[in-house]
């Protein structure tokens, strides 16, 4: 399906398809007036950043050398690509103005230009965040030499090329009307041996997702750390760098109540919702699927925070200590940190059944469902059992332990374990199989269900309104899965990076400023906030939901059953 889409992956052959309520000819001349006016700036913009950076000894550095090479790689655009969408616009969408050798040769090499260009300035962008990371995090080290910027940037280039390399054969020109077209032959060229689906998915994880992450990632370290160096300036005339306590980064009033009242709006908001999802499904029949019972499963684990974790968060955030002592005290001690990861890995592995479900229904529509009800109930106790042999260590770790202000739940790892097992090695395990491995996975499933739901006309299906409720499914469907991946993501993704910096800091100091304990306020809010976005999502994409909240409330009849 998708290896007959005839565009590259920077849209190089994507003219626009005109709208009904704009006028054509409005819009060629705001095209044509675009096209040239972004022409005429970057073509003069990064000819006069190279030439600078060239002929200025005091600009080449590092720095200003990778910034060059991305203006280098933009220069392609107005020398290549503007040019062609202009022809374009005015011949019509993929008409090739060049005929012979020279046309074949050009109609293979803009679009391979065209997305190397791309490509090349994301991964200098990647490059100048690790020459800044390399400045401020670690600032008397030597600055990178010429050698290994020339060999970084020739790398760029590299990668580049050689991931877009299929371009070069797949792009052919075809006789149309007389015409000469340029188009992506890709299943042609390639057949079943290397499905489009799959090279878009993995161009855009290697040149898209990675890369941003990576770069975020070294800018929060730059931030932080920048925090810190603006901390030092006003610390004591010795220089030495205190230890931040929270209260001196936190009006201890001010957090009190905002963290009552996040609190008590999580603990309803999830309990209420999570609750209603679990009731909803065994009683509406139209909801009985796997994809639901999965979503049952992850409300039913979530359930568990309401319970156990937040009545506990806000007994410390007044009494700050535990409420109760003794073999109870010491029993709960371990319980409600176990059950609250338990509850959160059941969530995460929910949400990849959840998304191979999805897979399966789209991807192979005809075939019988991936995951059917014998093997749904399996996968729904295997979630549980891989969770809580996970999180096993926790209940020998955790204890009470008695400090100056009250006895407190600590974490004893050392003590329990001793050296049969790291926590370090642990934590980074629990990282990246509990989060990175499922992030990536999540997003490959649903990239691979996004092309796949792109319109298509299918045999039979000529009536108007069938089409507008095939295009109206795939739309929830779209929506459903970015909201799923953007609330993991938000939510749970700054909790482990907080975790990474915490058990592996460039540097003490870091982890002791007040910039990283904000972090860390915010990262742990938004991890307990799951729970409560979680049902909020569903109830608000799907509409078998709502007609379930109807039943339920008795605003139905009993037909629906």
């Amino acid at each position: 399906m998708s290896a007959n889409l005839n565009t590259s992956l920077s849209g190089t052959h994507s003219a626009i398809t005109s709208p009904q309520c704009i006028n054509p000819t409005t819009q060629k001349i705001g095209e044509t007036f675009a096209y040239c006016l972004l022409s005429i700036v970057s073509l003069a913009g990064n000819i006069f950043m190279g030439i600078t950076v060239y002929s200025s000894k005091t600009l080449r550095k590092p720095f200003k050398l990778f910034i060059a090479n991305m203006a280098i790689s933009d220069l392609l655009y107005p020398i290549f690509l503007f040019p062609i969408n202009l022809t374009q616009l005015y011949r019509g969408q993929y008409f090739w103005s060049v005929s012979g050798r020279l046309g074949e040769t050009l109609c293979k090499l803009v679009p391979f230009l065209a997305d190397a260009s791309n490509a090349v300035s994301i991964l200098s962008v990647v490059l100048i965040a690790m020459e800044r990371y390399r400045a401020v995090v670690f600032p008397f080290r030597s600055p990178l030499g010429s050698k290994f910027c020339a060999l970084s940037i020739i790398a760029t280039w590299t990668i580049s090329m050689a991931l877009y390399l299929p371009y070069l054969f797949a792009f052919s020109l075809m006789e149309h009307s007389e015409e000469k077209k340029c188009k992506l032959q890709w299943k042609k060229t390639f057949e079943d041996s290397f499905p489009f689906e799959t090279y878009i998915c993995a161009g855009s994880i290697l040149i898209f997702f990675i890369p941003l992450f990576v770069t975020i990632l070294l800018y929060v370290i730059i931030i932080l750390k920048l925090k810190e160096m603006s901390l030092n300036e006003n610390t004591s005339i010795n220089g030495t760098h205190p230890v931040m306590p929270l209260a001196l980064c936190f009006n201890p009033v001010t957090r009190r109540i905002g963290e009552t009242i996040a609190y008590c709006l999580l603990f309803v908001v999830s309990l209420v919702g999570n609750s209603f999802i679990v009731i909803i499904v065994p009683k509406t029949k139209t909801v009985r699927k796997a994809t639901n019972i999965l979503i049952v499963n992850m409300a039913a684990s979530d359930l568990l925070y309401p319970i156990f974790l937040f009545p506990k968060n806000l007994t410390e955030v007044f009494l700050h200590s535990g409420l109760v002592s003794g073999d109870v005290g010491e029993t709960l001690c371990k319980l409600v940190p176990f059950i609250a990861d338990v509850s959160t890995s059941v969530s995460i592995q929910s949400l990849v059944l959840i998304a191979v479900d999805r897979f399966g229904t789209v991807v192979f529509p005809l075939r019988t469902p991936f995951i059917g009800s014998k093997l749904c109930r399996f996968l729904l106790l295997a979630t549980w059992i891989i969770s809580l042999a996970f999180h096993l260590p926790y209940l020998f770790a955790f204890s009470l332990v008695e400090y100056t202000e009250g006895t407190k739940c600590a974490l004893q790892w050392s003590e329990a374990l001793g050296d049969t097992l790291s926590l370090k090695n642990y934590i980074l395990g629990a990282c990246i199989s509990l989060a990175y491995i499922p992030l990536c996975l999540i997003f490959l499933l649903y990239l691979i269900i996004i092309l796949k739901l792109k319109p298509q006309t299918t045999p039979g299906e000529q009536s108007a309104n069938a089409v507008k409720r095939r295009v109206k499914r795939e739309l929830k469907v779209l929506k459903m899965s970015i909201a799923i991946v953007l609330g993991f993501t938000i939510c749970r993704i700054p909790l482990t990076i907080r975790l990474l910096f915490l058990f592996f800091p460039p540097n003490i100091s870091m982890i002791e400023s007040c910039g990283f304990k904000y972090f860390a306020y915010v990262a742990h809010f938004l991890n307990h906030s799951y729970c409560a976005v979680n049902p909020c999502i569903y109830f608000i994409f799907s509409g078998n939901y709502h007609e379930g909240l109807k039943y339920l409330f008795g605003l139905r009849n009993s037909s629906s059953k």
